[in-house]
Parts: structure tokens; sequence; C-alpha cells
């Protein structure tokens, strides 16, 4: 998880909350074994992107992975996904021969695999991404891309950065729109590896607003099971208690 030192990430609209730092979706589900130690990441954003993502992962793939691409400004082929899993905060081996010295995996907040893609995401609340990777000198949305294209295989790979806003996080920002608009940006930035990185089909930015909005589509889409739309309408109750402000 992103922060930014000197700030209390645990405040929610300036207000500590107990409640907007709960895993209320699936707590048991073995992924919470990885939660970062609070002292070291935002609380807060960690049960963001855990009660959303979990949410999102009980959901017919074809309806929210779609409208996650287009959040993130990135295509998506047909045909859609039937089938997606979700793991939060994974590490992503480095690919062989990749240059980095010293290098160990790299940290995703969010890998989504369906049959045919991967969707590898780091998660802000407040702050911004650091400036250079573990390697001090490649950006982590370059880190991430490179190691997600190598774990996609022969699948298409897409990343991308989630943040309150542009203005809060204007380096992901940045990086993300260059990336985007130019993919040989991307691959001059990877040190040189042992694969074929053309499986990267593209690189974006979204918030977390956006985000939900899926989540209030499936609250009340006809195309939804009326269980789900339960899911989905809890979860939104909690992420309207937890993140205040126009809707």
């Amino acid at each position: 998880m992103r922060g930014q030192p000197g700030i209390d990430l645990r405040e929610i609209g300036g207000v500590e909350d107990e409640r907007a730092r709960r895993l209320v979706v699936w707590p048991h589900h073995p992924d919470s074994l990885q939660r970062p130690a609070a002292g070291l990441v935002d609380p807060a954003t960690q049960a963001l992107t855990w009660n959303v993502f979990r949410t999102l992962e009980l959901l017919p793939p074809a309806f929210w992975l779609r409208r996650l691409s287009a959040a993130l400004g990135v295509s998506l082929s047909a045909p859609a996904p039937t089938t997606a899993a979700v793991r939060l905060w994974s590490a992503l081996p480095a690919p062989p021969r990749a240059g980095w010295s010293g290098i160990g995996p790299i940290a995703a907040d969010v890998v989504i695999e369906s049959e045919q893609a991967i969707w590898a995401l780091l998660a802000c609340r407040r702050g911004d991404i650091p400036a250079a990777g573990a390697d001090g000198q490649t950006d982590p949305v370059t880190l991430l891309a490179s190691a997600a294209s190598w774990h996609a295989g022969r699948r298409s790979c897409r990343v991308g950065v989630l943040a309150a806003g542009r203005s809060e996080a204007p380096l992901a920002a940045a990086l993300t729109q260059r990336y985007h608009a130019s993919r040989i940006a991307l691959h001059l930035r990877m040190p040189s590896h042992g694969h074929d990185s053309s499986n990267i089909a593209g690189i974006g930015f979204t918030t977390w607003r956006q985000i939900v909005e899926i989540l209030r589509d499936a609250s009340h889409a006809a195309v939804i099971d009326p269980v789900e739309q339960q899911l989905a309408a809890r979860t939104l109750r909690w992420c309207d208690e937890v993140m205040p402000g126009p809707r």
C-alpha cells in the first residue's frame, strides 16, 4: 500500500474511524494473512482495497472487469472474461535476467487473473507512489509492468494505479499518462530481460470514486443476481460512510 510519510493515514475525511479500517467482506479469506502491518502502511486504504475488490470478485467478471478497464482507460478485447480470481498484497517475481541488482519480488496491491488476461494495480488513498522503486532508479509503475508481463505469460496484461485523484497522486498520474501515450517510453525504462513484454495491453490511472461507482451500478443492475446486488449494496453503504463527500 502506498502512502506519504508524515501524514496520519488512519484518518478518513479528518475523522479517525475504526469502521474505516475493518475488513467487512470475507474477512476469513486467506489473503487476510498477507495484510501489511498497520505501522507500515495505511490500514484504512487496506480496508478500502479489501472490501471493494473482495466484493467485485463475487460479482460476474464480465460486468465489472469491463468497467474497471474502462475506468483505467485501457481496452479489454472480446470475449469478456467468464472467470476472475483476485489476490491482494501479492508479490510478483521479477523477470529473469532483468538487470536489477539484488531486487526481490515486486509488490502489487491487487492482482486480478482471468482466463485471458491479468490486471496488476497499485493502490493509494492519500499520498503518491514513491519516486523510485526498489532498485533506486526504476519507478514503481515500470517495475510492476515488467513483473506483471512476465507473470501473465501468453495472456495480456494491464497495469494501473488507484488514488484519490490526480492532484493527490501527481507522479502516478504523470507516469501512467506518459506510458499510456507511448508504449515505447515504458519499454525504454525497463531493464533488459529475457521475455517478450509486448503482452502489456495498457497502462492506466483511476480514482477510488470511479471504482466505487462500479459497485453502485451493480447494486441495481438488472443483469446482476439479486443476491449479488445485495452484496454490492452492503459494501457500497460502507464506502459511502468512510468516503465522505460528493457522490
